[in-house]
């Protein structure tokens, strides 16, 4: 690492994380943003070097290797050096479940690209290519669509952004990151909703920009009553007991939907959620959502029981319960107000100036 930049104090930072990172277990090799990608490169870098001073021929990607050998006993040989190799000097090791030696005929049929792999490669190919068109320094690097001309969003535009993003829903592994958040918010500026069947039936693949799913859904315009209901209820089923309801960061932002508008409906469903959420950022949304939705008589009837909540959800409750009557919510501030802290106060104010 100290070869590749003369700043000692940044190389020493990264080999005490690097250092303290697994204690000698190993959990593979940092994948994720581009800071993780290049500690990766840096870690595993060592091998590749030793695989060439040893003569082999090998092709790598991120952590998966492809080593080119003439019989099945070389191949072996290959594996038990690429084993010894990553575990003495990085203190990882290869997963069982996925390292295997195959002949020519079967290494063809397995990994060598289909039609739909070129096609899919084709669009990728594009994504650099527009990324590039407008300036960017690389691929990963976040776009802000507000900074684009009206030149660069013409180069964008050109594109078939949603077939780019189905690409990625296709793909093996995990979608690129910046691909998706680039399409849902280019599209979130259109408000077309072209892609709202392709998320919400790969919710599973996109829960990693739930956010911009979420910013996407709100920018919709000029969707029908009736199919804002089929969303919001696809939404609401995802939760409680779903794969991406298992964060509690997810739950909030699939509730967040609700907490800022009345036009998704279904305020029906949200007293029995608010019943069986134990996470706090969850029933906050809950209950700003319950104030959106003008459940007046819910807030009048635990207005003696607020205090009960913990602090986040206390201020959502003293939010939404603006939804009360006038009179009824200004004598219930004006009775509570004594004590209230200095943040609880602030929101009071808040729910005054702009009831719900």
């Amino acid at each position: 690492m100290a070869a590749a930049t003369s700043k000692a104090s940044h190389v020493t930072s990264i080999m005490r994380l690097l250092g303290g990172w697994t204690e000698r277990v190993s959990y593979g090799i940092p994948v994720g943003g581009a800071a993780s990608r290049l500690i990766a490169e840096i870690t595993i870098s060592s091998t590749d070097e030793a695989l060439v001073a040893a003569g082999y021929r090998f092709l790598r990607y991120n952590d998966d290797y492809r080593i080119f050998v003439r019989s099945h006993s070389e191949g072996y040989r290959a594996l038990a050096f690429l084993a010894q190799h990553l575990h003495d000097t990085c203190g990882l090791t290869l997963q069982t479940g996925k390292t295997t030696v195959v002949g020519h005929d079967t290494f063809c049929a397995r990994y060598l690209p289909t039609p739909e792999d070129v096609e899919l490669q084709r669009l990728r190919e594009q994504w650099h290519e527009l990324t590039e068109a407008i300036g960017l320094d690389t691929s990963y690097e976040d776009i802000d669509q507000a900074d684009l001309s009206e030149e660069q969003r013409e180069i964008v535009d050109s594109h078939n952004l949603p077939e780019m993003f189905r690409a990625e829903m296709q793909r093996e592994g995990e979608p690129d990151v910046p691909i998706m958040q680039f399409v849902l918010r280019r599209l979130a500026q259109r408000g077309t909703e072209e892609l709202v069947d392709d998320v919400l039936d790969n919710m599973d693949r996109v829960y990693q920009v739930l956010p911009v799913v979420i910013e996407y859904l709100r920018s919709l315009k000029n969707t029908s009553p009736k199919r804002r209901h089929g969303i919001a209820s696809q939404i609401l089923d995802l939760v409680n007991g779903s794969l991406v309801s298992e964060l509690e960061y997810h739950q909030m932002w699939l509730l967040d939907l609700f907490a800022g508008s009345t036009e998704w409906d279904h305020s029906d469903r949200f007293f029995a959620l608010l019943g069986q959420m134990s996470s706090l950022l969850a029933r906050r949304k809950l209950v700003l959502a319950m104030g959106r939705a003008h459940s007046a008589q819910w807030f009048a009837s635990r207005r003696t029981h607020w205090t009960e909540e913990s602090p986040w959800v206390k201020r959502a409750f003293l939010a939404g319960a603006s939804c009360m009557p006038a009179d009824q919510r200004k004598h219930w501030y004006k009775s509570i107000e004594p004590r209230l802290d200095i943040l609880e106060l602030a929101v009071v104010r808040w729910a005054k100036q702009d009831p719900f």
